[in-house]
């Protein structure tokens, strides 16, 4: 009796109970790698739900990938995973309407003309379509047709190429960069420098703009392209804080601030003055933090720091200065040289009463 199965007999393959990838570790990896390669920097639970996975799952996925030599990293400033740089996987198939985003934007997209990056926004379009199925690729090319350009942008006026060329490079790097700028841009200004690590480059009202943290201001700050003179980079790298939001910060609530901005000091109010805000002689843009029945904090901003601490101690122990650091030194150190001052002076006598003259001429208590 023959037990060998013939060789023109197909096996059947089992079917699978269900369709998720959890049952199937190999379907699971495969679509790891995929989420890996085209989600931006997903987290474990997102990871674990699009995989029907636990997130322990997820992880020991990770260490299986890394075996076989696909690494998984982990970027903290995007709290997020995503596949090592040195790890290379052939691109995934475009869909149409993602082909011809892609198309539309290289086409469309004017800012790219400011940054010096249009023509090669095009070529790089222009290489991904090439590697697209026949039939795909000629649909696009229907549509390529009907799609405007914006005029193309040779050369950025003076060293705008430099520049931005600059920016780009720290960008890739993560490094801080030293940058020489001048207030709104205008010639007559004088020429301030700063060091900034570069948290986003995005473009504000129409024009691009570095936003950073600046050494000189002590805080995040935009500087306007347009306001650059130069640029150098240096070799000092830096951190992205990972829950760092541009739309927060941008937003005039949270005290968006501009380099060459009038600076910001944060009170303390007590007593009496926490209801007569409006009684603090600086009557610039103020921001509350918070309010408490007796207590009152809020963010003002003022013409410059001179003169600062002087005004404060005409309040009394109402006011204080929560910060900056140098004002709230100021204040204090003011405050120490006046009441050694006073410690230190001669105490008069007391001046007689008629009391006393009384009191002495008849012999009282003596």
């Amino acid at each position: 009796m023959n037990h060998h199965t013939p060789v023109n007999q197909a096996i059947p393959s089992p079917q699978p109970p269900n369709a998720a990838t959890g049952n199937y570790p190999l379907a699971r990896l495969l679509q790891l790698v995929m989420l890996l390669q085209t989600e931006r920097c997903p987290n474990a639970r997102q990871l674990a739900e699009a995989c029907e996975v636990s997130r322990r799952t997820i992880y020991r996925d990770f260490s299986t990938l890394g075996a076989a030599g696909i690494a998984v990293h982990y970027v903290p400033d995007r709290q997020g995973y995503q596949l090592a740089r040195n790890v290379f996987l052939q691109p995934t198939r475009l869909q149409e309407k993602e082909a011809l985003a892609l198309l539309l934007i290289s086409r469309c997209w004017e800012g790219a003309g400011a940054v010096g990056l249009l023509r090669q926004a095009r070529i790089a379009v222009d290489k991904v379509l090439q590697g697209l199925p026949q039939e795909l690729r000629a649909s696009i090319g229907h549509c390529s047709e009907l799609l405007p350009e914006v005029s193309e942008v040779e050369e950025l006026p003076g060293n705008g190429h430099i520049l931005f060329d600059g920016v780009l490079a720290a960008m890739t790097r993560r490094r801080q960069i030293r940058l020489w700028y001048r207030e709104q841009g205008r010639a007559e200004a004088e020429v301030e420098t700063t060091k900034m690590s570069l948290y986003r480059l995005p473009r504000i009202q129409g024009q691009w703009a570095l936003v950073g943290r600046s050494s000189v201001h002590r805080g995040v700050v935009v500087v306007p392209f347009p306001w650059i003179e130069k640029i150098e980079p240096t070799t000092d790298s830096y951190t992205l804080p990972p829950r760092f939001q541009l739309k927060r910060f941008l937003d005039p609530s949270h005290g968006r601030r501009r380099a060459g901005a009038s600076p910001e000091i944060v009170l303390r109010l007590r007593g009496d003055l926490s209801r007569r805000i409006d009684d603090l002689p600086w009557k610039g843009r103020r921001r509350m933090i918070s309010l408490d029945r007796d207590v009152a904090e809020l963010a003002v901003e003022v013409d410059s720091f001179e003169d600062l601490a002087s005004v404060v101690l005409s309040f009394g122990d109402e006011l204080e200065v929560i910060g900056p650091d140098a004002l709230r030194e100021a204040v204090g150190g003011l405050a120490a040289r006046i009441a050694r001052r006073y410690q230190n002076a001669e105490t008069p006598p007391p001046a007689k009463t008629n009391f006393d003259v009384l009191a002495s001429s008849e012999g009282v208590g003596g």
